[in-house]
């Protein structure tokens, strides 16, 4: 059975709570922080939680009086008593701002306190600084200042003020981690959006392949603008893809950190499953399509098309580079076309993402439906022609003496270097012997080869000539 002394002192520690509590709410109106108000019941279930209770709880009739006095102007003396009660006053306000903070903990920016970009805050910056109804700074107008004063007068330690609301743990987990600043979450999350939104992809080299997704650190070196952003924005961006690169290059941050923070690790990941064709590759290849649509060239070869097929895109890449052979810099050039090829080669890139990318698509497409003349047997062909039709021969046989050759019998045994350049036959051994077997073959029709060429009427004529009445030959205009 509880005693009557017992039962007196048990009565008298709740006399003491409430009044204390009473005092308290007098103090503050009953509010930890703006917005967030309990009443004393509250206030009494809170406060004996807290690890501050241990040092006043044997000694709450003094805490009593000294929290019924005015906290303005209010000095805290160097004894325990008078820096316990200021704490005893605050603790919930402490602990409440410090659990929201470390609840979405902010980073340094590297601008203040001899901090790097990404760094923990300290504490004094915190309490000076943090604002729960911002969720993040307001520099020297912070919740908690009135307690960083304190401990900037030295009247009380960082040790202290985390003892007594039993936060001193988690502070030091805090302090050993590494973060995106808040400042810089919404800038990382426009930076990698609009980027996500139009990505680009690796140009090669070091550790790159052409065509890969880039890493984020590689993305934000080489971050770019669109021309749309206002100069202000160009600048803010700029500097936030600068900072947010250094700190993954120092390794103070991780891609998934940055990725977490702002939301987008998701649709990062799924970008860096794709491939695609570099942005600054994409007009190179756009020239070079266009240019070789202009003026088509078909397949020469059977053993993987068939003749006169057209081109695949990566054939087009690998061995269409003559419209830079006259530019300075063509080596440059074709070096860069031939990286197209070779990752259309080893399926790094598809047709189709290329030709997405340079908006040629439909009029490739279009191409794909044609047959031709590959332009090999169409030169091969015009110089051998020409040469002949400026030099006519014709035919010595007994039943045909004096009449025109056929166009397979020029192409099959005519060669220009013979009789001092005058041209003569050697049977089989014609310089466009390849292009007499299409002919011969049925892959190529003899009057579109012609025509091709440019020679059609000049051959027509020829035709109609003859050894008395000799063909006069009239340089040949390349049909359009």
């Amino acid at each position: 059975m509880t005693s009557e002394s017992d039962l007196e002192k048990i009565l008298k520690r709740e006399s003491d709570l409430m009044s204390l509590a009473d005092a308290w709410i007098a103090q503050t109106g009953g509010e930890i922080i703006a917005g967030v108000v309990i009443d004393r019941e509250e206030y009494i279930h809170r406060i004996q939680e807290l690890p501050i209770w241990g040092s006043v709880k044997d000694n709450l009739e003094e805490h009593i009086v000294l929290m019924q006095k005015s906290t303005r102007g209010r000095k805290i003396d160097q004894d325990a008593t008078t820096k316990h009660n200021y704490l005893l006053r605050d603790a919930l306000k402490i602990q409440y701002v410090l659990e929201h903070f470390l609840d979405d903990p902010d980073y340094a920016t590297g601008k203040h306190n001899n901090k790097s970009f990404g760094d923990s805050i300290d504490l004094k910056t915190v309490l000076r600084d943090y604002r729960t109804d911002l969720d993040g700074m307001s520099h020297a107008k912070g919740d908690l200042i009135r307690i960083q004063y304190k401990i900037f007068e030295r009247k009380l330690t960082e040790e202290q003020v985390l003892d007594a609301i039993g936060l001193k743990e988690r502070w030091e987990e805090y302090q050993k981690t590494t973060g995106i600043p808040k400042e810089y979450q919404e800038l990382a999350r426009q930076i990698i959006g609009s980027f996500l939104d139009d990505p680009d992809y690796c140009v090669g080299g070091g550790n790159t392949v052409f065509g890969a997704a880039m890493t984020l650190k590689g993305m934000l070196k080489h971050f770019n603008l669109n021309a749309n952003e206002g100069e202000n924005d160009i600048i803010r961006l700029l500097a936030g893809a600068r900072r947010l690169h250094w700190a993954l290059s120092k390794n103070r941050l991780t891609e998934e950190q940055v990725l977490d923070a702002i939301g987008l690790k998701e649709r990062w990941e799924e970008y860096q499953k794709t491939t695609g064709i570099p942005k600054e590759y994409q007009e190179l290849a756009r020239q070079v399509l266009d240019s070789f649509l202009e003026d088509p060239d078909y397949c020469s070869r059977t053993s993987s098309a068939q003749f006169g097929a057209p081109m695949s895109l990566k054939a087009v890449f690998k061995n269409y580079y003559k419209t830079f052979n006259n530019e300075t810099n063509g080596r440059e050039l074709y070096l860069r076309i031939k990286k197209i090829s070779y990752a259309l080669r080893k399926s790094r890139l598809t047709e189709e993402q290329v030709l997405d990318a340079i908006g040629l698509k439909e009029r490739w497409e279009e191409y794909q439906k044609t047959t031709g003349i590959p332009k090999e047997c169409q030169e091969m062909a015009r110089y051998v022609l020409e040469h002949f039709l400026a030099n006519p021969h014709y035919s010595r046989s007994t039943n045909s003496s004096g009449l025109p050759l056929k166009l397979g019998t020029v192409l099959q045994i005519y060669r220009t270097d013979l009789n001092d350049g005058n041209g003569g036959f050697k049977q089989s051994d014609g310089e466009a012997k390849k292009v007499s077997r299409h002919v011969y073959g049925g892959r190529i029709d003899g009057n579109r080869l012609l025509r091709v060429i440019g020679l059609f009427d000049q051959w027509q004529a020829y035709q109609k000539s003859s050894a008395d009445n000799p063909f006069v030959y009239k340089p040949a205009q390349k049909a359009g």
